[in-house]
C-alpha cells in the first residue's frame, strides 16, 4: 500500500510500431517506450513503483494492450459559412456565379490490413505527492 501522502495512479501510453511484428520486435518496441515511459513521468514528479512488493502481485510491472491500427490525426478547418442570398444577390445582379464548394470532411480510413502502423497502450503504476492544503471554512475564518 502507498503512503498516505502519496497518490497511486494507473497511467498510460501509447507507442507504434510496423504491422505485423515478430515476437522478438514487439518485446524490444515494449521495453523502449517503457523506459521513455518512466523518464517521462520522472520529469512530471512521477515515480515508478509498478515492480514494488507495495503492490498486489496482478497489479505488477506493465500492462500491455493492441489498440488498432494507427490512425493519424490531423486538424480539419473549420467551413466557411456560404453568404446567404441577401449577400449573394447584388453580386448575381452583376453576373457572379455561386457554387457549392462543399467537400466532405470525413476521410476514408484504410482497411486494418492495408495499414502500416499498429498503436499498443502500455500502462504502468505510477505515485505523486499529494499536495495537502488545509484550508479553513467559512465558520473558522477569524474577521479582524
Amino acid at each position: 500500500m502507498p503512503d498516505p501522502g502519496k497518490r497511486a495512479e494507473r497511467r498510460h501510453c501509447r507507442f507504434s510500431i510496423g504491422a505485423y511484428p515478430t515476437h522478438r520486435q514487439l518485446e524490444k518496441a515494449k521495453y523502449r517506450a517503457a523506459e521513455q515511459f518512466i523518464t517521462d513521468m520522472a520529469k512530471r514528479g512521477y515515480e515508478y513503483i509498478g515492480e514494488s512488493g507495495r503492490l498486489p502481485p496482478a497489479e505488477r510491472g506493465f500492462k500491455m494492450a493492441f489498440k488498432g491500427a494507427h490512425i493519424e490525426t490531423m486538424n480539419l478547418d473549420r467551413p466557411r459559412r456560404p453568404p446567404s442570398s441577401r449577400q449573394m444577390l447584388p453580386q448575381v445582379m452583376q453576373g457572379a456565379r455561386f457554387r457549392s464548394e462543399r467537400e466532405p470532411a470525413v476521410f476514408t480510413v484504410p482497411h486494418f490490413s492495408e495499414t502500416e502502423t499498429w498503436d499498443y497502450d502500455l500502462s504502468a503504476v505510477f505515485v505523486r505527492d499529494n499536495f495537502l492544503m488545509d484550508i479553513p471554512h467559512s465558520h473558522e475564518e477569524i474577521r479582524l
